[in-house]
């Protein structure tokens, strides 16, 4: 067995060109990788390079040599890898989701369902979710709409509203709830990280000015003292605190009214049999 350095040593020696060159990036001495390349030669059994009196250059055999040793330590790293990401995902659940909410809740289930796993969560579209699932890159997802793919299971998972709270005293708090285009037009304090909902607010408020924060602290500071127009949801009603003098207004429109589901490859759906009882 040829150990590994002698095909990092060729390798390097390939692509600088010299022998001298590839012993500085290797931290050696030139003679000293020399005689690494001599017992490498001797291991194959086949000459490598070329010697002159003042200079070595690989011949044919060698150069194909080192096309072998940089796939060989390619496929070397990627196999590293691949066994690490399995390690993790053994030890981690990876989920995604294009809404906030119903991300921070599977987080919050998997974590009381699963007390000895991690889980790792990101806010993506939902293309990306769905190709992520489908090539094993994330293990559950949570979308907007059912998907029919024979590889996949599908579940109904939550349902969420949105609602639009003003201030006691403005013009809407009258109402008993609304539709998007009765806002449109209306300046709306807004979170920049809010999914599929940004989406739905570009689509429908073409004429609302959006005021965008990035920082979440910031954007409930304002929101809880200021007379700004905001969102928020029914699942951020029940979860989180909210100012007592303003209205909330639901926004009764099919698509401010949202259903849920997870998905995952149908052949993990064993996998998490706490979440998925009965499957």
């Amino acid at each position: 067995m040829i150990e590994t350095h002698f095909w990092e040593q060729l390798a390097m020696i390939a692509q600088c060109g010299t022998l001298s060159a590839a012993a500085e990036k290797l931290y050696l001495t030139q003679p000293a990788l020399s005689r690494s390349m001599k017992k490498l030669e001797e291991l194959l059994g086949v000459e490598l390079f070329t010697r002159g009196k003042n200079k070595i250059t690989l011949n044919e055999s060698g150069e194909l040599a080192a096309k072998c040793a940089v796939r060989m330590l390619e496929l070397e790293s990627e196999t590293v890898e691949r066994i690490r990401i399995f390690d993790r995902m053994r030890r981690t659940i990876t989920i995604g989701s294009s809404g906030p909410s119903a991300l921070s809740d599977l987080v919050g289930l998997l974590s009381q369902l699963y007390p000895g796993m991690a889980v790792s969560s990101e806010l993506m579209d939902e293309e990306t979710l769905l190709r992520h699932v489908r090539d094993g890159a994330m293990q559950l997802a949570v979308v907007t709409h059912p998907e029919d793919d024979e590889d996949l299971f599908c579940m109904k998972y939550m349902e969420e509203a949105l609602y639009l709270v003003v201030p006691e005293n403005h013009e809407l708090a009258g109402l008993s709830h609304l539709y998007l285009k009765d806002i449109d037009g209306y300046t709306i304090l807004l979170h920049s990280n809010i999914g599929f909902w940004m989406d739905l607010c570009r689509e429908h408020l073409s004429h609302s000015r959006f005021l965008l924060q990035n920082d979440f602290e910031t954007f409930k500071e304002l929101a809880d003292a200021s007379d700004f127009l905001f969102f928020t949801t029914s699942w951020q009603l029940e979860h989180a605190s909210h100012p007592k003098n303003k209205k909330y207004l639901p926004i009764i429109d099919e698509e401010a009214n949202i259903t849920y589901y997870i998905i995952c490859r149908k052949k993990n759906v064993a996998q998490f049999g706490l979440l998925f009882p009965g499957q």
